[in-house]
C-alpha cells in the first residue's frame, strides 16, 4: 500500500488480495514446500494471472454500456482479486465505482494513486492575492504539526484516461462475470434532495442517453464539463481555477479563519475541494462552483464540537402557511443566503490544515484557526441557525413553539410570517413596506439573493393563477425515472395492485438491492406533494434491508403510475372561512409477517390537505376497534399541533376541529371510558382522546366507509375508489388554469361517484 499510495479506506481489499496470494506461495522457512492451495486442490497454483497491486487497469466495460458511444475502457487502478467472483476488483476513480471483471488490461509501469500524490505534492503556486488578504498570526518557532491527517479517495484521484496503453493483458474466458460495486462517498448524489439531512450515494447502473444528450456523451471527458474530485485535475482548467479563487476571495473577506502556528497536542481536521457545474433548466452550464469544506467525518465529539441539532421547516408547516396566505391574498417572497454557513460563528476552537493548492508560501505549515463555521462542520448547521435566530428575534420576531423554523411578527397593522429551510427563506405577509424593510436587513447581515415571487422552493415547482397554488415535482420525478430506467415504461392508472400483500419472504433476493433503496428513498421525498403515492412508498420502504425482485416489481408499478402522472401534485384554494378536519384509517392485521396494522389519516384546512400520513403502527393490535382507535389517537396528536400552530399564527378557525372515523367501536371508545376485557391493555397514552373531546377541543364522528378518505392511506384500491380518492385529496394535473382542472377533476369525482353501484367497504 505504501509503495502505491493506496488510501488506508482500501485496506481490506489489500487484505483479502495479500491472503490470496499467500495461500499460492510456499512456506517462506522451505521455498520448495508445498503451498496452502496446492495441498487442498491437488495441483500447482498458476501465477501468470498475478499483478502489481495499485497499478494502472483497464477493465473491459462493454457490459455496463447502454449504447455505442460510451467508451468501452477507462483507466481503472488495479485493487485485487475478488474471492466471490472470477475477476479482478478495478477501482474507477473520477466515478468511485468498483468493477469486478475478467477481461481486463494491465499497466504494471503507472501507479495512479502514487502518480496523484506526486502531483498534489508539485502542484502549481496558488492564485496570487487570495490567502494574502487572511489574518496570520505570526510567530518565531512553528511547533512540529502532529494532528492525524485521513487520506481519502477523493484527494488522490489520477485523471481520467480512456487510452489503453501497452502492458500485459488478461483474458481468461470469453465468458464475462462483472460486477459493480460502489464504494461510499461524500459527495452528493445524482438526484438533488432539497430536503436532504445527510448525503446518499448513487448505487446505480449506467443511464441511457437520449438522443437530444449526444453531444454530452460525447464529450463526457472534457476537463471542462466533468466534475474534478482533486484539486490536481481542477487546477488544469481556467474555469475550475477562477472557481476556487472566487471562493476563497469570498471566504477570506468574511474572516472565515486566521492563520496560526499548530498548537501541541491539537486535533487538526483536514480541507477538501468540492467541484459542482451549475446547470440551467435548459441544461446549459450556468457556472461552475468550487467549495472549500472541511472533512467533519474526522471531528472529535467534545473536542471539536458539542451540539450539531439543527431545526428545519416541516412540510405541513410550509403548507400550513401558505394556506392561510393564500386566504389572505398575501404575496410570497422567496431568499436564498449566500454562503450560508459561513456567517456561522464557532463557540469552539477549530484547526484545519490550508486549502489544497493554496498553501501560504511564507507559512506552509501553519494551520487555519476557524473563526466562522465552514461548510463540512457538524456544527456548521447549528451555528448558521443560531446566528440567523439571533437577528431575527432582534427584529422583534418571535420563534414559533410548534415549529422552531416558523417565525412570525405581529403588531397592530402588521403580520409577517417567515419560513426557513437551512439557507431558502420564504416570506409572506400583509405589510409590503415591512417585509421589503426585513429583506433589506437580511441582505446588509447576510447578503442574500431575491429570487423573486414564489415558483421554485425546496425543489417544489408552485404554479400560482390568482387564488390557487399548484405544488408539483416534475422535474424532480422525470430524474427518478431516468435513474431506474423507466423513462419509457408503460404508465399504469394506479401505484399498487388492490388487495396486494407483501412479505419480506415474496421472491427471490434483487441482485442489485442499492438501486431499490435508492429509488425508494427518492420516493420518500416526492411524497411531499404526492399523497396518492404515499401508501405505495411507505409498502416499498419496509423492504429496506433485504429487497425482492416481488418488491422491485411493486416500484416499478410506482413509478410507471408516476410516468402516467407527471404534472401531477397538490392543489390549494383560497376559502374565505377555513375549518380544520380530519380523516383517519386503519387496515386491521394487513402486514403478513407481523400481523401489525396500518395507520392512515388525512388532515385538511378548508379546502386544502395540509397533512397525511401511512405508517405501520408500532404494537400488533387484537381487534379492528383497537387498530381503528390507535389511528385516532395518531391522528388527533397531528390535529393538536395543527390547532397549536394555528393559534400562534393568529388564526381562528370557523369551528371546533373535527375527526372523521369509519369505526363506531373506536369512535364509542373515544367518547366513554369503556372498561372490558378487550381495551383494558391499551396503553393509557392513547386514552387522551377521551380527554380532549370532553375539554371540546375537538370532535370525533363517524363516517361511512364509502367516504373515508384515509382509505387511500392503508391498503392498495381498484382504480375506480382510488381516483375517487386521489380526486378528494386535490391531486390535479398542472394546467394552463387550475380553476378549471379543478373544477373538471371534480365534476368527474362526481360522475364517477354516482356510476358506482355500490361503495365500497373495506372493512
Amino acid at each position: 500500500m505504501f509503495h502505491a499510495a493506496i488510501p488506508m479506506k482500501f485496506w481490506d481489499f489489500i487484505f483479502e488480495s495479500v491472503v490470496f496470494v499467500i495461500n499460492r506461495l510456499p512456506p517462506a522457512a522451505d521455498q520448495n514446500g508445498i503451498s496452502p492451495y496446492e495441498k487442498l486442490f491437488h495441483h500447482k497454483p498458476d501465477y501468470d494471472f498475478l499483478h502489481v497491486l495499485g497499478c494502472a487497469c483497464f477493465p473491459l466495460l462493454r457490459p455496463y454500456n447502454k449504447h455505442k458511444l460510451q467508451p468501452r475502457s477507462a483507466e481503472c487502478v488495479f485493487l485485487g482479486y475478488s474471492t466471490t467472483y472470477k475477476g479482478y476488483y478495478c477501482l474507477h476513480v473520477p466515478s468511485n465505482r468498483m468493477y469486478v471483471s475478467r477481461h481486463v488490461k494491465f499497466d504494471e509501469r503507472q501507479l495512479p494513486f502514487k502518480q496523484c500524490e506526486q502531483t498534489n505534492q508539485s502542484t502549481p503556486p496558488p492564485i496570487e492575492g487570495v490567502l494574502t488578504t487572511l489574518t496570520i498570526v505570526p510567530s518565531c518557532e512553528v511547533p512540529h504539526n502532529n494532528h492525524d491527517a485521513s487520506s481519502n479517495l477523493h484527494s488522490s484521484n489520477p485523471q481520467q484516461s480512456v487510452t489503453i496503453p501497452a502492458g500485459t493483458s488478461t483474458d481468461t474466458n470469453p465468458t464475462t462475470s462483472q460486477t459493480p460495486i460502489r464504494i461510499p462517498e461524500s459527495q452528493p448524489s445524482a438526484i438533488s434532495h432539497h430536503m436532504l439531512t445527510r448525503s446518499k450515494t448513487n448505487n446505480l447502473k449506467p443511464k441511457k442517453y437520449p438522443n437530444h444528450q449526444a453531444h454530452t456523451v460525447s464529450t463526457q471527458y472534457n476537463s471542462d464539463y466533468v466534475e474534478p474530485t482533486c484539486y490536481s485535475q481542477a487546477v488544469k482548467s481556467k474555469h475550475w481555477r477562477e472557481a476556487m479563487a472566487n471562493e476563497l476571495s469570498a471566504l477570506a473577506k468574511n474572516s472565515t479563519w486566521q492563520l496560526v502556528p499548530p498548537p501541541l497536542n491539537a486535533h487538526v481536521i483536514g480541507a477538501k475541494w468540492l467541484f459542482k457545474v451549475k446547470h440551467r433548466a435548459d441544461g446549459t452550464i450556468e457556472r461552475y462552483k468550487a467549495r472549500l469544506v472541511a472533512k467533519g467525518y474526522n471531528q472529535q465529539e467534545g473536542i471539536d464540537y458539542y451540539e450539531t441539532f439543527s431545526p428545519v421547516v416541516k412540510p405541513a408547516t410550509i403548507r400550513i402557511v401558505l394556506t392561510v396566505a393564500l386566504s389572505n391574498n398575501w404575496p410570497f417572497h422567496q431568499l436564498d443566503v449566500n454562503n450560508a454557513f459561513l456567517h456561522g460563528d464557532l463557540v469552539e476552537e477549530v484547526y484545519m490544515e490550508q486549502p489544497p493548492g493554496f498553501s501560504d508560501s511564507n507559512y506552509p505549515n501553519y494551520v487555519c484557526k476557524l473563526k466562522k463555521a465552514l461548510y463540512g462542520l457538524k456544527q456548521a448547521p447549528r451555528a448558521w441557525f443560531s446566528k440567523l435566530k439571533s437577528f431575527l428575534l432582534s427584529h422583534h420576531f418571535i420563534s414559533s413553539q410548534a415549529d422552531n423554523s416558523l417565525f412570525f411578527f405581529h403588531s397592530t397593522n402588521t403580520t409577517i410570517y417567515v419560513l426557513v429551510y437551512v439557507d431558502d427563506i420564504l416570506i409572506t405577509g400583509n405589510n409590503t413596506k415591512a417585509i421589503n424593510e426585513l429583506m433589506q436587513a437580511l441582505d446588509s447581515q447576510f447578503s442574500i439573493k431575491n429570487l423573486g415571487h414564489l415558483n421554485y422552493f425546496l425543489g417544489i415547482e408552485v404554479t400560482n393563477n390568482k387564488s390557487q397554488l399548484h405544488l408539483s415535482q416534475t422535474r424532480y420525478l422525470n430524474t427518478i425515472l431516468h435513474r431506474a430506467s423507466m423513462h419509457n415504461a408503460k404508465p399504469c392508472q394506479t401505484p399498487m395492485e388492490a388487495g396486494l400483500q407483501l412479505s419480506k419472504f415474496s421472491g427471490a433476493k434483487m441482485s442489485e438491492p442499492q438501486l431499490y433503496r435508492s429509488i425508494v428513498g427518492a420516493l420518500q421525498y416526492a411524497t411531499i406533494t404526492r399523497p396518492d403515492i404515499t401508501f405505495a412508498v411507505n409498502k416499498a420502504s419496509q423492504f429496506m434491508a433485504e429487497p425482492t425482485e416481488e418488491h422491485w416489481k411493486l416500484v416499478k408499478r410506482i413509478l410507471r403510475y408516476i410516468q402516467g402522472s407527471l404534472d401531477h401534485g397538490i392543489t390549494l384554494k383560497s376559502a374565505p372561512h377555513l375549518s380544520l378536519h380530519g380523516y383517519c384509517d386503519a387496515d386491521w392485521a394487513g402486514c403478513p409477517d407481523d400481523r401489525r396494522s396500518t395507520t392512515g389519516y388525512a388532515i385538511f384546512l378548508g379546502p386544502n390537505l395540509i397533512s397525511w400520513s401511512s405508517k405501520k403502527q408500532a404494537t400488533v393490535s387484537r381487534s379492528s376497534t383497537e387498530a381503528e382507535y390507535r389511528s385516532l389517537a395518531m391522528t388527533t396528536s397531528e390535529l393538536l399541533w395543527i390547532s397549536y400552530l394555528l393559534a400562534e399564527l393568529k388564526y381562528s378557525v370557523c369551528q371546533q376541529p373535527t375527526l372523521w372515523c369509519d369505526n363506531l367501536g373506536a369512535t364509542f371508545l373515544a367518547s366513554n371510558p369503556v372498561f372490558h376485557a378487550r381495551t383494558k391493555h391499551i396503553e393509557l397514552d392513547f386514552h387522551f382522546v377521551r380527554e380532549k373531546i370532553q375539554n371540546k377541543q375537538l370532535s370525533v364522528k363517524f363516517i361511512c366507509s364509502a367516504d373515508q378518505i384515509g382509505d387511500i392511506f392503508t391498503k392498495g384500491l381498484a382504480k375506480a375508489r382510488y381516483h375517487l380518492l386521489r380526486d378528494k385529496l386535490t391531486v390535479f394535473a398542472k394546467q394552463s388554469s387550475l380553476r378549471g382542472a379543478v373544477e373538471n377533476n371534480q365534476q368527474q369525482s362526481l360522475e364517477r361517484a354516482n356510476t358506482e353501484s355500490t361503495g365500497e367497504d373495506e372493512h
